[in-house]
């Protein structure tokens, strides 16, 4: 309903459903499309980390491995990019066996 209410309005970014939905794995091609509209729009560390994230439960790690480095460059004290950025290591080493 939130999304339908989003499209409506044309939203393009919206940081809070990207991680309303890649964290209960829904419209997860939704959550990576607002996710990079955020950072278009925004071009800050908050949404280089959202963008991670939409990209890592999309699985596709090492993009997502890419902006989470952008994430962490100014070591921000986020506890949730430091869950984010474990999740997509665990990921890449996962997928490099």
């Amino acid at each position: 309903m939130l999304d339908k209410v989003s499209r409506a309005a044309g939203e393009t970014a919206n940081r809070n459903l990207v991680f309303a939905f890649a964290d209960r794995d829904m419209k997860l091609d939704r959550a990576l499309e607002l996710a990079k509209g955020e950072l278009e729009f925004r071009r800050d560390i908050y949404s280089c980390d959202a963008l991670a994230w939409a990209l890592y439960k999309n699985r596709q790690y090492v993009e997502a491995q890419q902006f989470m480095k952008k994430a962490l460059k100014l070591k921000t004290p986020e506890p949730m990019f430091r869950v984010h950025a474990e999740a997509i290591s665990d990921a890449l080493r996962k997928a490099a066996k």
